[in-house]
């Protein structure tokens, strides 16, 4: 397993930040070229799926081989991101940025975890992609907030509390 920070990538400072670790489990690659993973992230604070998004500045993509591979990668906020949900695009191409010819148009999948930054906390969750997808899924999978772990050990069904449905980390 790889692990890839993007540190403060969704903030503009580093003071008091939050953390979210998104293991990633990508798919084996079924085709006869070689692909890559190329993942962007961004706050809901910020925009949307439908508004364009940057490659400048971001890491290259993961290279998928003939099994399933997990990549582990850490996500920094700053506060002004905490109000929000994480949002992930997951392209599927033949370049490393996607950024050759015919990239702009291959297959992506989405991915919105909720309310995963609290002040200080380190939360983590767990996207699952088990197959190449044919064409993009403009509709994201979604880790709801009480799935986000943190702030509490051992094992629970929920993070959030019975009486009053806040998060452990609130």
């Amino acid at each position: 397993m790889k692990t890839l920070s993007l540190l403060c990538l969704l903030a503009v400072g580093c003071v008091d930040n939050a953390i979210l670790e998104l293991e990633v489990d990508l798919p084996p690659n079924t085709t006869d070229e070689t692909l890559y993973a190329f993942l962007q992230t961004r706050s809901s604070v910020m925009s949307d799926f439908e508004e364009e998004w940057a490659t400048q500045g971001l890491l290259d993509g993961f290279e998928l081989g003939t099994e399933p591979t997990t990549q582990a990668i850490s996500i920094v906020a700053d506060p002004t991101d905490y109000p929000g949900d994480a949002l992930f695009r997951l392209t599927f191409c033949g370049t490393p940025r996607c950024d050759g010819i015919g990239d702009d148009v291959r297959a992506q999948v989405r991915l919105v975890v909720e309310h995963p930054f609290y002040s200080l906390a380190r939360t983590r969750a767990r996207w699952t992609v088990p197959t190449l997808p044919e064409m993009t899924i403009e509709t994201p999978e979604r880790i709801e907030r009480c799935q986000v772990e943190g702030c509490r050990e051992g094992t629970t069904s929920s993070y959030c509390r019975e009486g009053d449905g806040t998060h452990f980390c609130e």
